[in-house]
């Protein structure tokens, strides 16, 4: 392949997972509220959403491709057993991929996000939902007039923080894909692995690296901004 290629730089070049980081933000947010209430052992639940995100994203990722076999993968196969008739082809299929990457990508980021979210939930007071239990507020106005005004700073945090993770994203697609099929699951840090070390553009890719450090650093800064200012009002 011509290393010319390189500086053709496609539509199909993600910098964000597009949806990944706001899907598993609302996603833990329901699962933190889940586990605020009175569950069956309550500690275990927690721990089995929280342990994908302490396993190797290598293992995780070949197990997820596994899972994503076009014939003989479980998901497949249980589609076509509930009445499927073209299941999709999830890696190999260029419309598919990076669904099936972000699929897995909030799978296993949603328990972190959860875990974080449910020490903000604890730390609302009880006092304020006893009030609106006396002035006849139900269960969705308790939860968007005092939950999530409460937990604003705490969501506002997960939220940066899941973007940050967002735009660095190499491993999944390393082990899954290696950005096909074509381009459509070529991240950024990913172009940048293949331009330095496939395509020797170490200048370009060095190029691009400062383009990513200066977008994480202004999420970065914008989160430190406001939750100083959060503390500040608080």
């Amino acid at each position: 392949m011509d290393g010319r290629r390189i500086h053709q730089v496609p539509n199909q070049y993600h910098c964000l997972r597009s949806g990944d980081g706001p899907c598993s933000v609302f996603l833990a947010l329901i699962l933190a509220v889940i586990l605020n209430d009175k569950i069956f052992c309550k500690s275990l639940v927690r721990l089995g959403f929280y342990l994908p995100n302490i396993a190797s994203m290598v293992a995780i990722s070949v197990v997820w491709s596994i899972l994503y076999m076009p014939t003989f993968g479980p998901i497949n196969m249980f589609l076509t057993s509930i009445g499927v008739e073209h299941p999709p082809g999830w890696l190999s299929s260029s419309q598919w991929a990076m669904i099936s990457i972000i699929i897995m990508s909030v799978w296993q980021a949603v328990g972190y996000n959860a875990v974080i979210l449910l020490a903000g939930l604890q730390s609302v007071p009880g006092t304020l939902y006893e009030s609106a239990e006396i002035d006849g507020a139900g269960p969705l106005r308790k939860f968007f007039q005092i939950t999530i005004p409460m937990l604003s700073p705490t969501l506002f945090f997960v939220t940066v923080i899941s973007i940050i993770g967002s735009f660095q994203v190499f491993t999944q697609v390393n082990v899954m894909t290696q950005g096909g099929p074509g381009t459509s699951t070529s991240v950024l840090v990913y172009y940048i692995y293949k331009a330095a070390f496939t395509y020797n553009k170490i200048g370009y890719a060095n190029a691009i690296g400062w383009v990513l450090f200066v977008l994480v650093f202004i999420f970065t800064a914008l989160q430190w901004k406001f939750s100083n200012k959060d503390s500040h009002v608080n």
